[in-house]
């Protein structure tokens, strides 16, 4: 579990790094990587996170740097970067520090849903037009810069993804529906795809979009690879249909992000082949992150929740072809 760190080593950190007195802590929430601490500096509000999870620790490594490359090679919004020190030279634990983004998560608001949707929609299509990459694989950094730790093609390479997500599984409440998930994937997994590998997010849903006017910025860039842009999308309308559907009709969150998506990139058949299997692999991350969404719920609720899971993953299985 993460270590949840105090105000005063918080407080001593951020003093250690910036000199002076004038730091506080406003903040603080824990989640299965990081740590996460609104803080201040001189009164301006910035954003500390900790990796406190060392299995975790490769991709919060590389989060700060694609946040980097995703702005000096598209035009995706995200936080500007403000420290490094994956080194834990300062400190116990790799972290970094970023800009404070002022607004409200897309999931909590109610104002201007359609635009908003339309609008992420046209962004994640525009971070799959602006960021191509020569081969799939995990991305590592070096000296600041983003590489491709090559895989040979997406289908054993999205194997590769779905087994480390299934390892976190173990043990808990759905672990029998992991040697399903893996016979699926095994049997269905992609052939050649013609689309190029670009830079997929793994995680673009309404909690992660910082929205205001418009939108303000996209969270949480740990889990990025590069990958087929078609497995984005379909997670990222999936978790949109799921997030906001009690807000708005689901069938219409789903039209308006494939209309902003669409916008900027071809939804033709070839795209659309692999749909079902995308859809089906979505719903691992809500069965893999139940121990936390559960949490609130009582017994009844969770029992609900449960079956509510299993029902959708079998649905979504037998739609595969």
């Amino acid at each position: 579990m993460p270590e949840e760190l105090s105000f005063d080593e918080v407080e001593g950190l951020l003093k250690n790094l910036y000199g002076g007195e004038d730091v506080e802590v406003y903040e603080k929430s824990f989640g299965a990587v990081n740590s996460t601490y609104i803080v201040g500096v001189d009164g301006e509000k910035k954003i500390l996170k900790i990796c406190t999870n060392d299995y975790f620790e490769e991709g919060f490594m590389n989060e700060p740097h694609v946040q980097r490359h995703v702005t000096k090679k598209t035009s995706v919004p995200v936080p500007s970067v403000e420290k490094i020190d994956l080194t834990c030279e300062n400190y116990k634990h790799p972290f970094f520090i970023q800009e404070y983004i002022e607004g409200y998560e897309l999931v909590e608001t109610n104002k201007k849903l359609d635009d908003l949707i339309q609008e992420t929609g046209e962004i994640l299509g525009n971070l799959h037009r602006e960021s191509e990459f020569k081969n799939y694989g995990f991305l590592e950094s070096g000296k600041g810069a983003i590489r491709v730790k090559e895989r040979e093609n997406w289908g054993d390479f999205l194997y590769e993804i779905i087994e480390e997500r299934l390892d976190g599984m173990q043990g808990f409440r759905f672990e029998d529906l992991v040697p399903v998930i893996e016979r699926t994937i095994k049997k269905h997994k992609p052939g050649e795809i013609t689309r190029n590998p670009v830079l997929i997010h793994q995680d673009f849903s309404p909690q992660n979009i910082i929205v205001d006017r418009g939108v303000e910025a996209v969270l949480d860039w740990g889990g990025a690879v590069s990958g087929d842009p078609a497995y984005d999308y379909y997670n990222a309308k999936s978790a949109f249909r799921s997030l906001l559907g009690e807000k708005i009709k689901d069938k219409k969150v789903v039209n308006l992000f494939k209309k902003g998506y669409s916008s900027e990139i071809n939804i033709d058949e070839d795209f659309e082949n692999l749909g079902d299997l995308y859809r089906f692999l979505s719903h691992i991350k809500p069965l893999w992150a139940f121990p936390e969404l559960k949490k609130g719920l009582d017994d009844r609720e969770i029992d609900e929740f449960e079956e509510e899971l299993r029902q959708k993953f079998w649905e979504l299985k037998e739609k595969i072809v």
